[in-house]
């Protein structure tokens, strides 16, 4: 399911993008939901009401980094369940702002997850997504989804032309800004 649906985005560029056909539009949003996911090394997808199970590789004995999930109904370390010594966090499933976010790791209490290589021995059933999408990721897609859209009416990359010469579209730092903290930097190397 779409962050943003067409007849939104529509609204959205009517000023600037009206005479843009319905499926250009449609696949700019596509791209720039790309965009967004790659660029935040997760995908904003909201919570389904069905649990699925996902296999990962833990991070260290303590520490295991999972896909965005609302609630896990179970968790098994190398076959054996796993009912508690664990803590789900970010904690209470809040950031440090109050919102609703997601939770994308599992700490051990006690015990230590189990390591063999990068053999996946844990194995969690949750329901896989976010609670809502953010304002901020919506916001985002939006001003990027317009600028995919914009730039293809463009010719050559020129938006128009000042006392100085062409004037030529470049990266949104605006909406870069919007998705900093949603960014998974355990996910591109950085942790």
């Amino acid at each position: 399911m779409a962050i943003v649906d067409v007849p939104t985005f529509q609204d959205y560029v009517r000023d600037t993008l009206a005479g843009v056909a319905v499926n250009r539009l449609s696949q700019a949003l596509a791209a720039a939901e790309q965009m967004v996911n790659a660029h935040c090394h997760r995908v904003f997808v909201v919570a389904g009401a069905t649990a699925t199970a996902r296999v990962f590789v833990p991070s260290s004995a303590e520490m295991l980094r999972v896909d965005d999930f609302v609630e896990a109904t179970a968790i098994s370390n190398d076959g054996t369940s796993v009912t508690a010594d664990y803590q789900l966090e970010p904690l209470n499933g809040i950031d440090d702002a109050g919102n609703a976010v997601p939770y994308h790791r599992l700490v051990r209490t006690s015990g230590s997850w189990t390591r063999d290589g990068k053999r996946a021995t844990v194995t969690v059933t949750a329901r896989w997504g976010w609670p809502a999408i953010p304002d901020a990721v919506k916001e985002a897609l939006l001003i990027f989804a317009k600028d995919i859209a914009w730039q293809r009416e463009l010719k050559g990359d020129v938006a128009g032309f000042s006392d100085f010469g062409a004037v030529r579209i470049r990266s949104n730092p605006l909406a870069a800004g919007l998705l900093h903290d949603f960014v998974r930097w355990d996910r591109n190397g950085i942790a």
